[in-house]
């Protein structure tokens, strides 16, 4: 697999805020980019796409990246797959989180959990957005909302400082 190094400044990356004033030797890749060297031309712009799980770029972690983008659409309900899709691909730590979600989503909401994935905006901050899996239930609302609370017990509050405030779960009820 060839790697290609190239400036920030010739091949703007989506991943990048529009403002953003460095430039840097990056490694390009099937799924987006990883910096190897950066240099600051001016004020510092934030870059919020190095994920140290997905740090490591071959072709056994593209596949393996490629295999959970999989197995989530196996896992998960999608009114739009490629928005989502993209979205995960724009925040590569989601992928394991949501591969890791699966189980204890069966553990509180049976076998066969349906769980809708979503891209929303946050309401409270204009341009941030998150992925929300909506977990459809036809169970009481207090049963629900006990199972829901049972789940962020369990497994999701433990993880929020890996979803970065970019992955959330809710109730709908059918």
């Amino acid at each position: 697999m060839q790697i290609q190094s190239v400036s920030l400044q010739s091949a703007r990356s989506p991943l990048l805020p529009a403002t953003t004033s460095q430039t840097a030797d990056v490694h390009v890749w099937l799924l987006g980019i990883t910096v190897s060297h950066l240099q600051t031309m001016t004020q510092p712009a934030p870059i919020f796409f190095r994920v140290p799980h997905w740090e490591y770029i071959g072709a056994s972690t593209v596949k393996a990246f490629e295999q959970a983008l999989q197995q989530i659409e196996n896992f998960y309900l999608m009114a739009n797959p490629q928005t989502v899709r993209q979205f995960v691909r724009l925040h590569p730590f989601l992928a394991e989180l949501l591969t890791e979600a699966y189980a204890p989503l069966r553990e509180f909401f049976g076998p066969d959990p349906q769980v809708s994935l979503s891209v929303v905006s946050d309401p409270e901050q204009e341009g941030l957005e998150e992925l929300l899996g909506s977990i459809l239930t036809l169970l009481p609302p207090d049963e629900a909302l006990a199972r829901l609370d049972a789940f962020d017990e369990y497994w999701f509050l433990d993880q929020l400082h890996r979803a970065n405030g970019k992955l959330n779960f809710n109730l709908e009820f059918a």
